[in-house]
């Protein structure tokens, strides 16, 4: 491919340098692959140069994977979670892990596929009772969606009791959420 035979024409230290470069919005190359849900390939070029660029974060505090997680796109997500599995982990300025990512994707394949990548289920379970900076779960923000995920809502890890900083759980989130009653209304 056009990007592998650029990137071997350049010294080792060069590659790194230019997989590194961030845009304004602190955006590398990974990033934006990310977010146009690049091929698998392309991205396993640019953690092949330098692994490090995906726990690298945005001005937001967002990793590519967030990103990817986001906007639904397996592939990526896959290729980054392959190469540095533990990357799911990190947590953007809201506290937001991958999986609080996941339930509040714009992207709708989440709710067809019913599940959240089952070849990563071990790593993604660890992510399930983790609280952002308001003390939400992912449970608590699926609890506002209309989406429904069986993979996490009937996860046995999963604490459906979970209380947020407004002491409030799933289901009382889920009562009070503007975009389930103003559908209930309907």
């Amino acid at each position: 491919m056009m990007i592998q035979k650029i990137l071997k024409r350049m010294a080792q230290q060069e590659r790194s340098a230019l997989i590194r470069k961030v845009d304004e919005q602190r955006w590398t190359p990974l990033h934006c692959a990310a977010y146009f849900g690049s091929t698998y390939y392309i991205t396993k070029v640019l953690l092949e140069v330098d692994r490090s660029i995906a726990y690298m974060k945005d001005a937001k505090g967002m990793t590519a994977l967030h990103i990817a997680a986001h906007r639904g796109h397996l592939g990526v997500m896959e290729s980054i979670l392959e190469g540095c599995p533990d990357c799911c982990e990190q947590v953007d300025k809201r506290g937001w892990n991958t999986l609080h990512f996941v339930v509040n994707s714009s992207s709708s394949i989440w709710a067809q596929k019913g599940e959240i990548m089952p070849e990563y289920s071990s790593m993604i379970s660890n992510l399930l009772n983790e609280k952002d900076a308001r003390g939400d779960t992912p449970l608590h923000h699926h609890s506002k969606s209309l989406h429904y995920m069986n993979d996490l809502m009937c996860h046995y890890r999963v604490d459906r009791m979970a209380f947020n900083n407004q002491n409030l759980n799933a289901y009382d989130v889920a009562l009070t959420s503007k975009e389930l009653s103003d559908k209930k209304v309907k």
